[in-house]
């Protein structure tokens, strides 16, 4: 019984600990995750996990692939087709952009404030972990699976046979 009680604990603590490493720990290294869920970019899959670093976006050129803002819930990534300079100020630049199965130009301009950064590593499938784990649901059996974990560890701590000094026989 000891082995499956091992089994199960290291079952539970090694995948926990590789998710939280790979949702969490990329942001102690300055990089965002963002999860894909619909993609036009061959590069970039639904489900995965797109890792983003940020960037100063005037140093952005056309080519180089953006993660950008569209609204408070959508983030893309695009390709950049052009910079635009206001005329007013050239401080103030903006982005056309566009994907790479798409024929023609995204039909807005990127504002330089709502790009996030370039993308730097993609995981494919995670995004879908990441996903469910932000729902109510997620956080209810993320929350259950850590009670059956400290379940697994502390409940046989209290059942444990203890040797007496003496003897080395056991007790209950």
């Amino acid at each position: 019984m000891g082995f499956i009680r091992k089994f199960l604990i290291w079952a539970m603590v090694i995948p926990a600990v590789l998710l939280t490493l790979l949702l969490a720990g990329p942001r102690f290294v300055n990089l965002q995750v963002c999860s894909v869920h619909f993609s036009d970019m061959p590069d970039y899959r639904p489900g995965s996990l797109i890792y983003v670093r940020e960037v100063d976006p005037r140093e952005l050129n056309t080519g180089d692939v953006i993660t950008y803002m569209v609204s408070q819930e959508e983030v893309r990534t695009h390709r950049i087709a052009g910079v635009v300079a206001e005329e007013e100020n050239p401080e103030e630049i903006r982005f056309r952009t566009k994907s790479d199965t798409a024929e023609s130009e995204d039909p807005t301009l990127v504002y330089y404030r709502n790009v996030l950064g370039v993308p730097v590593m993609t995981i494919p499938v995670l995004g879908y972990a990441a996903d469910f784990l932000a729902t109510p649901a997620g956080l209810c059996a993320a929350g259950a699976a850590g009670v059956f974990w400290l379940l697994l560890v502390i409940l046989p701590l209290f059942f444990r046979k203890k040797k007496t000094a003496k003897g080395g026989k056991y007790l209950r």
